[in-house]
């Protein structure tokens, strides 16, 4: 039984950090002039790549205004 929880415990620190593909540039161009329609709004998401800590550090800003 310790051998499964040890199996268990290491798979979920293997995936839980997975990251995905880059988007082309066509999509990122794309997703930047997006325009919502009428009384919604577009929200965003840009963390930098960084190889450790990057949701540690992460600016919150809100029409230039710094939030956290």
């Amino acid at each position: 039984m310790p051998k499964y929880c040890i199996l268990i415990i290491l798979s979920f620190f293997l995936t839980s950090c997975a990251t995905s593909k880059k988007a082309s540039p066509k999509q990122l161009s794309e997703t930047l002039n997006f325009t919502p329609r009428p009384g919604y709004a577009s929200v965003n998401v840009y963390r930098p790549s960084r190889y450790t800590g990057s949701a540690a550090n992460t600016e919150i800003i809100i029409n230039g205004k710094l939030l956290s």
